[in-house]
């Protein structure tokens, strides 16, 4: 899970410039931070339990506190963006401002393309945002939560219809994004790589290689992830028993489906219920289809 908001701050802000061959070690989520962010330079494809969102310049994204993802960068040369992240306690005055169903929509979108003119009003907005805190005083709370407003509000106002960008990083990757689809839609039958590869009409070598250089894992590395992936949903979202959890994601054994959960989120499934059930987050996933 993401590291935390410090300890009197409603905010965190962290801008970042990674190479192209960067991608998140295993999916989390924010837990009890809601996060908005602008991509300046690259494409970064972020996977979800049900959903895959390319980002580029000239689009924001919406991350929910709840929702398990992976990001990974697809393009070359160096990707910089800024990620915002802020408490739950924010979100009353934005609710206030632009509504319950818009913000609902943004963060089932999760990436919204920008016009010409939102994007350079965007790119104002975060670049007061990120003097505001690397000058943070007793003001600063404030003043970037009203920021945080008008990010919320251009956005409505700035966006785009065009879908020509995404659909060409699609077909660019659709390999990749087909053999993703189709683990998302059959990890309970635990596929081999022979069966996806065969499934998305391409050898298994070369999807190997994709996982390998478009996400730098293996295939069966991103496997488990992904039944993790859906271990973590219904562990908070469902009153089911680690066994049937276990028998959902594709394992026989519940003390293998234990065992993999602790080696790869650092804490067994029931004490992951139990804090999760503490903090009383509720869970989180975009209604959209998958291959939406």
């Amino acid at each position: 899970m993401s590291v935390p908001i410090p300890y009197g701050y409603n905010f965190k802000i962290n801008h970042k410039k990674r190479d192209n061959h960067y991608s998140m070690r295993r999916a989390e989520s924010y837990g009890n931070m809601y996060g908005i962010g602008y991509m300046f330079s690259g494409e970064r494809m972020i996977i979800t339990p049900n959903k895959i969102v390319f980002v580029y310049p000239s689009t924001v994204q919406f991350m929910h506190k709840n929702l398990v993802h992976r990001t990974t960068y697809v393009s070359e040369g160096i990707c910089e963006n800024i990620d915002i992240k802020f408490r739950e306690s924010i979100l009353a005055r934005i609710v206030a401002v632009i509504g319950q169903e818009q913000f609902n929509m943004l963060y089932e979108q999760i990436s919204i393309p920008l016009t010409s003119e939102a994007d350079g009003q965007i790119s104002e907005i975060v670049a007061l945002i990120e003097r505001e805190w690397n000058n943070f005083d007793q003001y600063s709370n404030s003043i970037i939560e009203n920021l945080i407003i008008q990010f919320f509000v251009i956005v409505l106002r700035g966006r785009s219809l065009s879908l020509n960008h995404n659909t060409i990083l699609r077909v660019q990757h659709l390999s990749l994004v087909e053999a993703i689809n189709y683990l998302q839609c059959h990890y309970m039958e635990d596929p081999s790589l022979k069966r996806t590869a065969t499934a998305v009409h391409i050898s298994d070598a070369y999807l190997s290689r994709l996982f390998k250089s478009q996400l730098d894992t293996t295939y069966s590395s991103f496997l488990t992830e992904v039944k993790l992936s859906h271990a973590m949903q219904l562990l908070f979202n469902t009153n089911l028993s680690v066994a049937e959890i276990a028998s959902q994601c594709g394992y026989m054994n519940s003390n293998y489906f234990s065992d993999a959960f602790k080696k790869e989120i650092g804490i067994s499934p029931m004490k992951y219920r139990k804090n999760r059930t503490s903090s009383e987050n509720c869970p989180y996933v975009p209604s959209r289809p998958l291959n939406s």
